[in-house]
């Protein structure tokens, strides 16, 4: 069989000489303290694409506070930026073809305004959309001069597919209607952009709508009905073989698998991949081959991001970049069209991240890109993997980072929450816990119960349980403690939405063990956060999908108001004793400002005074640079006025 990508015969030396002397590493002490604009200012360059012939790179970068979008002749070094808005940035940015580019803007990451285009090079852009909220579904990489679009909310109109003119703005139908009846989550494409699937929300089930060419009616696709799978999740389709790949598990089993689900005879085939370990069910990305045109192999988060490649060409192309940078996690991010020219993004725990182009016909790097130069991966600490069996017998795993080379133990720590719950931290360059440690903190991140990635029994069984989420994160700050690790009289706890929920209801149900708490707009009240999920807003881009999964995870406001309160910080204000640094978006959509507001008034009633910040204009992350370096400056203020203020013990 003819190699995809020729032969890689006597290239990886020649390789490993061109990238390693592209990544260096400076030598100053890591005891180095590093301001903290270093650590919470833009990247330099974020979202680095590969136009499809491998000559050009996109990516979006800072100009004057504003996210702004450049493009890069590899060969040249010309580039040339485009700011789409003077107080806007520049998101979402295709391919269209290679000498077009489409974006759109948005400001604060609170809203989307409409759809932009501009010829690769040019200072100046066309106007697609006005206003609405768009999703690209499809570049279209068979028709250059349209992209597939998915208007998802817009003023006073239905949603509807279009394919927009990328010169004029001009539209036509895609010739595909919404299904009635049901809430769309999202579109999927052949490779010719005709529309193959819809996933949608009916009735308190997600599952996908499928038909093989226009004009035929949809069929719905649930292999859990017509296989032994007890669960099942559909991603992407072989049109070859008319098969999806899905990821589900069968009786008595901890982690999912990947299979091909053929819809000729509804059979499986036998797994394609399986990781006893870590769970694929939500956490598989399949990667695509432009050229082969098929599934080449999939990337999942273990500990950190893992690579798995079916395809043998892909296999060897991968096992010579990791030979070569030995340090990091290596991402075959893009492939162009000739299979010529790869894009890789390498990080580790201590590296923030590069972009790096290599051409294989050349054997070089042809391109490289630091995403925070001015940080210096040697003055970064080590962030270690770590396991903990609990209390119940559940076994966890997680990270801690050990503030520089100073003397051991023990150290003030922070524990640092994941958001979600339902999700989970991985091994990588977090800037939150390298500006920790630079300052002398240990940092101690768990992925407790219900965290994403994980077997069954620690996912699935344990989603609801909040206040076990809470003594998890108990546990384990005591269990270092009991190490040496941490000093138990110097222990915070962070976290943002669920992670501020978690800093505030350990705090609450757990008042002896830290000596204060940081809440980045966190949530206080479950019942009024389901309330949150039914309201307009949500109902307008996932129908009743968020409240009907919080209503079956925790419980039904209207029958277990009483069970919601038990969980709810700001019913046990009481008890919180600790001082609280509580930090909300004003124009935060997913969790509403006024539940930090109610909290800070309860705690006020309770004789315990917060120290609140709300940001204007800010959603519910905190997009602008200058605003994060200003909430980070007082979250560092707070921990020393807190935490090394060590206090005496009655004995001495």
């Amino acid at each position: 069989m003819r190699k995809l990508f020729g032969s890689l015969e006597g290239k990886n030396r020649f390789w490993a000489i061109n990238i390693c002397c592209v990544i260096t590493f400076g030598s100053f002490s890591s005891a180095e303290r590093i301001s903290v604009e270093d650590f919470f200012k833009e990247p330099y360059c974020s979202d680095m694409s590969l136009s499809p012939d491998g000559e050009y790179v996109a990516f979006l970068s800072p100009l004057k506070d504003v996210r702004t979008v450049f493009t890069n002749e590899i060969d040249t070094g010309k580039y040339r930026g485009l700011q789409g808005d003077r107080t806007q940035d520049v998101t979402n940015v295709e391919w269209a073809g290679n000498e077009h580019i489409v974006f759109s803007l948005i400001k604060n990451n609170i809203y989307a305004n409409g759809l932009y285009s501009a010829k690769r090079g040019s200072p100046r852009s066309t106007r697609l959309n006005r206003g609405d909220v768009i999703r690209i579904v499809d570049p279209l990489k068979n028709d250059p001069d349209h992209v597939l679009v998915w208007i998802v909310a817009s003023h006073g109109q239905d949603e509807v597919l279009l394919k927009y003119n990328i010169h004029n703005g001009w539209t036509k139908s895609a010739g595909t209607k919404i299904p009635e009846g049901v809430k769309v989550l999202g579109w999927r494409t052949k490779r010719s952009g005709e529309i193959y699937g819809v996933r949608v929300y009916d009735d308190g089930d997600e599952y996908l709508l499928h038909r093989n060419s226009e004009g035929e009616p949809w069929v719905s696709i649930n292999p859990t009905e017509k296989t032994d799978l007890i669960k099942s999740e559909t991603h992407g389709f072989d049109e070859e073989k008319n098969a999806y790949y899905v990821v589900g598990y069968k009786t008595g089993e901890e982690t999912a698998s990947l299979y091909l689900y053929f819809l000729d005879t509804h059979s499986l085939s036998e797994p394609l991949f399986v990781d006893e370990n870590y769970d694929i069910y939500d956490n598989a990305y399949l990667r695509y081959c432009p050229k082969a045109e098929k599934v080449v192999g999939m990337r999942y988060v273990a500990k950190g991001l893992r690579n798995i490649w079916f395809d043998p060409d892909y296999q060897a192309l991968q096992a010579m970049i990791d030979r070569s940078l030995t340090e990091t996690i290596n991402l075959i991010s893009k492939v162009d069209d000739h299979l010529n020219r790869l894009l890789i993004y390498a990080y580790s725990d201590r590296q923030p991240g590069v972009y790096l182009c290599y051409d294989i016909s050349k054997q070089e790097v042809v391109f490289s890109l630091p995403t925070r130069a001015w940080i210096n991966p040697d003055a970064m600490a080590r962030q270690n993997v770590i396991e903990m069996k609990m209390r119940d017998g559940l076994r966890l795993e997680g990270y801690v980072t050990l503030p520089g080379p100073q003397s051991e133990g023990p150290f003030p720590m922070v524990t640092l929450a994941h958001g979600g719950p339902w999700a989970r931290d991985a091994w990588s360059f977090d800037p939150i816990v390298q500006f920790l440690a630079n300052r002398g903190y240990a940092v101690l991140q768990l992925n407790f119960r219900g965290s994403t990635g994980y077997s069954r029994r620690v996912t699935e069984e344990h989603s609801g349980d909040f206040r076990g989420m809470i003594d998890d994160l108990s546990e384990a700050t005591r269990m270092l403690v009991s190490k040496g690790i941490a000093d138990p009289d110097r222990l915070a706890i962070m976290g943002s939405s669920f992670g501020g929920y978690a800093a505030v209801a350990s705090a609450a149900f757990d008042p002896e063990l830290y000596k204060c708490a940081i809440s980045i707009n966190g949530t206080f009240d479950m019942e009024g956060q389901i309330k949150n999920w039914r309201s307009r807003f949500w109902k307008k881009r996932q129908g009743t999908s968020a409240s009907d999964f919080w209503i079956e995870t925790l419980g039904d406001p209207e029958k277990e108001s009483e069970y919601l309160k038990s969980i709810s910080p700001l019913y046990h204000t009481e008890d919180i004793e600790i001082p609280l640094l509580l930090v909300a978006g004003k124009s935060d959509k997913i969790v509403s400002s006024r539940q930090t507001r109610k909290l800070a008034k309860e705690l006020r009633l309770n004789g315990n005074e917060p120290l609140t910040i709300y940001l204007s204009q800010q959603g519910h992350s905190i997009s602008d640079s200058k605003l994060r370096v200003k909430v980070y400056s007082e979250v560092e203020r707070f921990l020393e006025k807190n935490l090394f203020l060590k206090p005496k013990r009655a004995s001495e």
